[in-house]
């Protein structure tokens, strides 16, 4: 005990007298890890979109590839989805998604930050984000319901209940009939509230029609969560059997994993930016060069110090 406490008191006393190497060390190595841990955390965060979903390896996307340019868009007719779930029985699950860009009111006010979409109920299965009031075996029954999420329905009716209640959207009244979790912010889904997918036979009356209409956003799993083989090369049949003459011959259908969307940039048009997983490396090379560079300043300036402490222990020797 009296020698830690002697090395302790020896620690403080070369710190006062050395100050100045003591301080920049210090801050030194403290502002080089600092700086690398934020970088490693901010890329951990950029490659874990949507990793709180179990099932995300066995999802996936329908995208649409311009055969003129060989561009790649993340958005797909809004008629896509009903043929899908008509023509193709290995699919198991479809999900569109259409965002909304229109404002809401709720009492007479008007609220035109908020984001939306019209989705099946099947969105809040397949992507994990359960229901936590509401009844999912009836939900989404007629084209005037909405589900809300937490927090937008305390900002809208405070500590009331919002199921009963209504939103207006595009002179519509939707009736809340579910409040779902708040969506994590590393999520491609960045919604406040979705909207029956009922309602795009409202909104869209032709909608069988409309194959050059590209606002849908189409997910899907398969029966075995495996698509089956030549299932790219089958859905050139919607091009021959539903476009119109002059659609035809300019766009096919692919098919790319929904886990790592948020770091394909070969997707234009996406529901969030992707990002490119080139600059992801870079950042962590100049994490792993800073962090270098500050322990190999803590050494040297240690390293310059030894003079004097292998002085300081000569006199104490003697």
């Amino acid at each position: 005990m009296k020698n830690l406490s002697y090395f302790l008191r020896r620690m403080v006393r070369n710190s006062l007298i050395n100050r100045k190497f003591v301080i920049i060390n210090i801050i030194g190595l403290s502002v080089g890890l600092t700086v690398s841990l934020l970088i490693l955390l901010y890329i951990r965060y950029e490659t874990s979109y949507d990793n709180f979903n179990p099932d995300a390896r066995n999802i996936y996307r329908i995208v649409e590839k311009n055969k003129q340019d060989g561009s790649v868009g993340a958005a797909t007719p809004v008629a896509l989805s009903d043929v899908l779930k008509k023509d193709y029985p290995e699919i198991n699950q479809v999900v569109g998604l259409i965002r909304t860009w229109k404002e809401v009111k709720v009492g007479g006010e008007r609220y035109d930050n908020l984001k939306g979409a019209i989705v099946e109920k099947d969105f809040f299965k397949l992507f994990h984000l359960p229901l936590r009031l509401g009844n999912p075996v009836t939900l989404f029954k007629g084209p005037y319901e909405a589900v809300v999420t937490r927090s937008l329905a305390k900002k809208l009716f405070d500590n009331d209940s919002p199921i009963g209640k209504t939103l207006e959207y595009e002179e519509h009244l939707f009736t809340i009939t579910g409040v779902t979790d708040d969506i994590p912010a590393n999520s491609i889904f960045d919604f406040d509230f979705f909207l029956s997918d009922q309602f795009r036979y409202v909104s869209y009356p032709d909608l069988d029609q409309r194959w050059y209409d590209f606002g849908l956003y189409t997910f899907v799993t398969f029966r075995g969560n495996k698509p089956p083989g030549g299932f790219e090369q089958r859905l050139a049949r919607i091009e021959k059997e539903y476009y119109p003459d002059f659609m035809k011959n300019r766009f096919s259908y692919l098919l790319v994993p929904f886990k790592g969307s948020h770091l394909n940039t070969l997707l234009q048009g996406d529901l969030v930016a992707a990002v490119p997983p080139n600059y992801l490396w870079i950042l962590g090379m100049i994490a792993l060069g800073i962090l270098i560079i500050a322990c190999l300043n803590f050494v040297n300036i240690s390293v310059a110090g030894a003079g004097k402490r292998s002085i300081a222990t000569g006199i104490k020797k003697v």
